[in-house]
């Protein structure tokens, strides 16, 4: 039974069992005791039968009121949502399964995990990225009234002009239809959890089959679930101003005690136009990132060394001998403010380095605990400015010393390169329309697939050449470069393909690369993967995944669906039910 119905029955008979016994003490004090005996039998009863009922009620009201109460909504009519205060959190269910839900019956228990969907088990490469991959949970809503979209042409292969000079760039008016700059995402075929109290029976368990949930931040947002059928879950939070700033994903949902409790991942991507609000644990990642080369390697002998190292190291150097000069220094220099900032918020023993282990100098080990007592003791609180600087300095050691971003075989996890959310597979896409050459070089760097550690970067950038039409280019260019390196003679059936053409081709490359013509087709292939690391690394920005969890007030339960039954309300207003509402995700 519905919250508001059960509180209904208890209200209206306690207003009668109070009128009652009113109307009874008004009559005693009037006549007193010449009200005839059956009058006053009457009422007793009455009373008496009264407060049972309202005890009853009340008892059954503890049962029933238990939990969340939906309320209905006709999805073609559009929530007034008061969005500096409120959040919807829209639940995209099809008619079928939302029909599992009793709308009698109050919420007890909602859980949603997006840890088993389809698309984050996708890949494996996909897994790995972990802060650097888009997210595939991306939705498009559709109404259910409405055919299914045709899918848009893939693009065409260009066409190869005969070899005259060398390969020209596409032309600037070649088709707008580009492919997306990430692949086609696929819909979350998620399962949220479902309890519903029902009073004196036992409880309702189900399970919906969801095509995935967002929080609605915009008037845009909410006009393309017009139509759409759901759960909207009205949510209220004094953190709606940071939500609506790094636009999150999410990836589990659980009602707790009349709360909605979120855990949520965010990507921030640094912007060269505006400053990029950073937290401590926004590093944490990149500070246990392991580096290539370091001037202080030998003070951990044979120990791997992190960017954590590397900067701890810088700072440590540069400390006094003497710990009778600590107290200045720390506050009165800007390499002593960098330190007790630096070693503030990011203590040494926290396993994101190698400076706690036993190989480690005793004297880096007394600097750092001198460094923290002395913080501790005179409660030294960092500036923005200095926490700036070392964030900075994070970063720059991150970009420019790390393994992961300065390596070809780390490439396949598929970095930024600007803060808008472009990728490296759509950093490929475009260059490859913009300079048709580029698709063979690129060719030649994922050209050898033999279970090394090159093997997923190989792969992805195969798989985007593909995608975007290339393949039969690719495939006759790289059996080429095969019969040249097994000194076999090259034949093509194809015209377009003949030796002579791609002989041109690979003089073309080579020229590009700066290789003589008698290379070998190993170092080739090396010079080819070092030009698309720099070509990457040219335009690769920084960026950091974190997780927030949040247990916000939950306002009102809605189920959005023109087909169950409607309710008039003050706070709904009708809006076009002609919006389109493809691809909100």
């Amino acid at each position: 039974m519905n919250k508001l119905r059960v509180k209904f029955l208890p209200i209206t008979l306690g207003v009668i069992l109070s009128a009652t016994a009113l109307t009874f003490i008004m009559l005693y004090r009037q006549f007193g005791n010449n009200i005839p005996l059956y009058v006053r039998s009457s009422f007793i009863s009455v009373l008496v039968g009264l407060s049972a009922a309202f005890i009853g009620t009340l008892v059954i009201c503890a049962f029933y009121s238990q939990g969340v109460a939906i309320t209905m909504r006709d999805s073609r009519k559009r929530l007034k949502i008061n969005l500096d205060k409120q959040v919807p959190l829209f639940i995209q269910i099809s008619r079928e399964e939302l029909s599992k839900l009793d709308t009698n019956s109050n919420i007890i228990k909602l859980s949603y995990n997006n840890s088993g969907s389809k698309s984050e088990s996708k890949s494996e490469s996909k897994s790995e990225s972990k802060s650097e991959s888009k997210s595939e949970f991306e939705l498009e809503f559709e109404p259910e009234s409405k055919p299914e979209p045709k899918p848009e042409p893939k693009p065409e292969p260009k066409p190869e002009s005969k070899p005259e000079s060398k390969p020209e760039s596409k032309p600037e008016s070649k088709p707008e239809s580009k492919p997306e700059s990430k692949p086609e995402s696929e819909f979350s075929r998620s399962v949220v959890s479902v309890t519903q109290n029902r009073g004196l029976s036992s409880d309702l368990d189900v399970e919906i089959k969801s095509k995935g949930l967002k929080l609605l931040f915009s008037e845009e947002d909410i006009n393309n679930i017009s139509n759409v059928p759901g759960l909207c879950v009205i949510l209220e939070s004094d953190k709606l101003k940071l939500l609506r700033n790094i636009r999150p994903s999410i990836n589990r949902v659980e009602l707790v005690n009349g709360k909605l409790s979120l855990s949520l991942s965010y990507t921030k991507i640094e912007d060269n136009t505006q400053d990029v609000e950073y937290i401590a644990s926004d590093f944490h990642d990149a500070l246990m990132a392991e580096i290539m080369d370091s001037n202080y390697s030998t003070w951990l002998l044979s120990q791997k060394m992190t960017v954590y190292d590397e900067i701890a190291l810088n700072i440590l150097y540069k400390c006094p001998i003497k710990i009778s000069d600590y107290g200045s220094w720390l506050t009165d220099t800007e390499d002593g403010k960098v330190a007790a900032c630096f070693f503030s918020m990011f203590e040494y023993d926290r396993n994101y380095g190698n400076l706690f282990s036993p190989q480690v100098n005793q004297m880096l080990k007394s600097h750092i605990e001198n460094i923290n007592k002395y913080v501790r003791t005179h409660k030294i609180e960092p500036d923005d400015k200095t926490k700036m600087h070392v964030f900075g300095l994070i970063k720059h050691t991150y970009m420019n010393k790390s393994y992961e971003r300065n390596n070809y075989e780390f490439l396949y996890k598929n970095y930024y390169v600007d803060s808008f959310g472009s990728n490296i597979a759509s950093l490929i896409m475009s260059s490859v329309y913009k300079d048709d050459l580029l698709k063979y070089i690129y060719a030649l760097a994922s050209y050898y697939t033999n279970g090394n550690g090159d093997d997923k970067t190989n792969d992805f950038i195969k798989n985007i050449l593909t995608h975007v039409g290339y393949e039969d280019d690719i495939h006759h260019f790289c059996r080429y470069i095969e019969c040249i390196e097994n000194k076999q003679p090259y034949k093509s059936e194809k015209a377009e393909y003949d030796k002579s053409k791609m002989e041109f081709i690979l003089s073309c490359v080579l020229d590009e690369l700066c290789l003589r013509e008698d290379t070998d087709i190993k170092t080739v292939m090396e010079s080819a993967r070092q030009y698309f690391m720099n070509e990457c690394k040219k335009h690769m920005v920084f960026s950091a995944t974190s997780n927030l969890n949040l247990d916000m007030k939950i306002k009102d339960m809605i189920v959005h669906d023109h087909h169950r039954t409607k309710t008039d309300d003050p706070q709904i207003e009708l809006v076009n039910s002609n919006v389109c509402v493809n691809s909100i995700f």
